[in-house]
């Protein structure tokens, strides 16, 4: 299997280093460096052009939504992506790090199985959000009175390879935007939990999801929910 290729932005030293050395005892990753300050963050990237950087909010020599835009407005043609490693978690700074063009947002501290998970979804091109910034982001959806917020992340398509979401499935989607459990789905709409597990599994399927968070994120994004 091929590994996948990271960096490591922190300017904490300490923080930086116990990352790095974290990750590089992974079989599945293949870290290429670390770097303290942005400047030196994009030297590393533009040289050995990662699949994804993990980066910390605070840089000394640049600001962390700075850094990002940056990168994806001048070396877009790079393919790296990035992986936000923060402690900010109020709504402003998730959506200001998503409006500059962040790919997946964790909340620090984040066990190394979840992390790996985050590295492997970011890599493959999709977003990974941490459980408790995906909440976040639905109740400021749920307040827009327009689309303005899914113009915000357009790109989202449906599985061309698979057909619509049937009226069943918007509604099982719907309640799992709330946060609805799959024992709660079936009693709502009184149906067995098998049946909500089919609903669910094909819910995913058709949205490119990988968990039922990203599957809500990505209904309120294509503006299949509201």
């Amino acid at each position: 299997m091929k590994k996948i290729r990271v960096v490591v932005v922190d300017h904490h030293d300490e923080s930086r280093v116990r990352l790095t050395s974290s990750l590089m005892k992974q079989n599945r990753l293949e870290v290429l460096g670390s770097a303290e300050t942005a400047h030196r963050a994009l030297q590393l990237m533009l040289a050995q052009k990662p699949d994804v950087a993990v980066v910390d909010t605070e840089l000394p020599d640049m600001d962390g939504n700075q850094f990002i835009l940056c990168w994806k407005t001048a070396y877009q043609h790079i393919n790296t992506k990035l992986l936000l490693l923060t402690h900010r978690n109020d709504e402003a700074d998730v959506l200001s790090a998503f409006s500059a063009g962040i790919d997946s947002y964790s909340l620090k501290p984040i066990k190394m199985h979840a992390l790996l998970q985050a590295i492997q979804i970011t890599s493959q091109g999709q977003t990974w959000i941490d459980p408790a910034i995906a909440g976040k982001l639905l109740k400021y959806a749920r307040r827009a009175e327009t689309y303005q917020f899914s113009s915000q992340f357009a790109g989202v398509q449906l599985n061309p390879d698979l057909p619509p979401l049937t009226d069943r499935e918007l509604e099982v989607l719907s309640l799992i935007v709330e946060g609805r459990s799959n024992s709660q789905i079936a009693n709502e709409l009184f149906i067995t939990i098998g049946t909500v597990k089919t609903h669910v599994r094909n819910i995913l399927g058709k949205l490119r999801a990988s968990d039922r968070t990203q599957a809500a994120v990505r209904a309120l994004r294509t503006g299949l929910v509201v």
